[in-house]
């Protein structure tokens, strides 16, 4: 098999090859850091080739002393938020960059791993957004439909992946920023349970609500990154070890597992795109699994208590240079900083005490069981809009593309987007699996039950 099939073929291909010695890390680093560096304007924000054939000596000396390298000779991509020791970190904001010091832990466990970091995504400034649009270093073009959104705010992330240059990449998702452009792109997103993947070393936008996630063209390769992030840093107070039981590249069985449909996060679908979602529902009953229709009727208050939440720390994190510098941040974040200048300390207590309720809620229903929901329940926006479907008719753009997604990062469950097939229109359909804490097992089996092809 040629390297070029490899890549294509992903991260389980190219990480078996390289262990068995069917494929040599140097080739295949060196197609890599190619394809990158052909990518549309504002996939990636810097790329290495030096630094990432540094990294390949370095595999190959361990390779020859019989380490277990899980991720051997596999390239992959870092969002811009997340640190890579001698590269900058840029934020999506230029006046912001500077060169880190040290690789973020997921870093540090990806290079321990094996993998080769070839460089760094691009992302809607901030990681404040979810359109993919940034007037600081360029929107990447969806490869699924140019005059598309790309999403956000791991745009680069998700459209490298997309696009072959890289089998992988890292994103952040604090409302929906690894599973909103993965829809959009027709690429698989996996945001793990909050605390599962330390957040040392990634430039914070929401404390309580961000992860980091996985860019992926399988559920498989999805699985295999997860492992190895997975687990505590002392570095990182909300960092958990998982439980001893817990192995997500191992499939569970799931016969008899309960699929309930909330009927809140289906509402206001687009008709086209319900079609082949309701389709994919269908294959995992055909897998066994028993659907339920159920009703949230929390929903709507975890909504707004997600977005107070994500604002005010937002605004804790980026304020004071807001009022230093106003005109240093593109207009899309600048308006949402300013807006959120507007929630009260009794605001965000309300919200607090809203996301404990929503958590019993959700587990209440669920149990040990998953929802399945549309991931964005429509196709992804034209290139500039600013509004999107919702139940009551259009909507602002980005509460649009958040209003199924946001609602697990405040509960801190795992979600998981992936692409089911295309609409009438060649534009792609995903769905969102969640689970309690802990469930990544079953997300990662009932999304490789439904999945189709991803990418364009």
């Amino acid at each position: 098999m040629s390297v070029d099939d490899l890549l294509d073929r992903g991260v389980v291909a190219v990480t078996s090859a390289v262990t068995t010695g069917q494929a040599d890390p140097v080739e295949v680093t060196d197609a890599a850091v190619a394809r990158c560096a052909t990518a549309t304007v504002g996939t990636f924000t810097a790329l290495d080739a030096d630094h990432a054939r540094g990294q390949v000596r370095d595999l190959v000396e361990r390779m020859s002393r019989g380490e277990r390298l899980p991720l051997a000779g596999l390239p992959i991509a870092v969002k811009d938020l997340i640190d890579v020791a001698g590269l900058p970190t840029g934020y999506g904001h230029p006046s912001l960059a500077r060169v880190a010091a040290v690789d973020a832990t997921v870093v540090a466990r990806l290079r321990g791993a094996g993998a080769i970091v070839v460089g760094k995504t691009g992302l809607h400034e901030l990681a404040y957004g979810v359109t993919g649009a940034n007037p600081h270093t360029g929107t990447p073009a969806n490869p699924a439909a140019a005059d598309r959104m790309p999403g956000g705010s791991s745009s680069g992330s998700a459209v490298a992946v997309a696009t072959r240059a890289v089998p992988a990449a890292l994103g952040t998702d604090t409302g929906g920023s690894v599973r909103i452009p993965a829809a959009c792109c027709a690429v698989v997103g996996l945001k793990p349970t909050r605390g599962c993947v330390p957040v040392t070393g990634v430039m914070p936008l929401a404390w309580l609500q961000d992860t980091v996630g996985t860019l992926t063209r399988d559920v498989a390769d999805a699985a295999a990154l997860l492992a190895v992030l997975a687990g505590r840093d002392p570095a990182d107070p909300v960092s958990i070890d998982p439980p001893a039981s817990w192995a997500p590249t191992v499939p569970p069985r799931m016969d008899g597992l309960v699929v309930s449909l909330p009927e809140e996060m289906w509402a206001g679908t687009d008709g086209a795109t319900a079609a082949v979602l309701v389709a994919a529902v269908e294959r995992l009953v055909d897998r066994g699994l028993i659907r339920a229709d159920l009703s949230l009727p929390g929903y709507a208050a975890a909504r707004r208590a997600q977005g107070v939440l994500l604002d005010a720390q937002a605004l804790a994190v980026h304020g004071q240079r807001l009022g230093a510098e106003p005109d240093a941040f593109g207009l899309d974040v600048r308006e949402r900083l300013d807006a959120a200048r507007r929630h009260s300390a009794a605001d965000v207590a309300v919200a607090l005490r809203v996301r404990d309720e929503w958590r019993a809620q959700l587990r209440s229903a669920v149990g040990d069981g998953l929802l399945v929901t549309p991931s964005i329940g429509f196709p992804p926006p034209a290139l500039g809009a600013e509004t999107a479907p919702s139940p009551d008719g259009d909507e602002p753009v980005t509460p649009a593309l958040t209003r199924r997604t946001g609602v697990f990062n405040l509960a801190g469950w795992p979600a998981l987007s992936v692409p089911v097939g295309t609409d009438h229109d060649g534009l792609p359909a995903s769905i969102q699996i969640a689970g309690p804490p802990w469930s990544e097992p079953l997300l990662l089996a009932a999304g490789a039950a439904v999945s189709a092809p991803s990418g364009p």
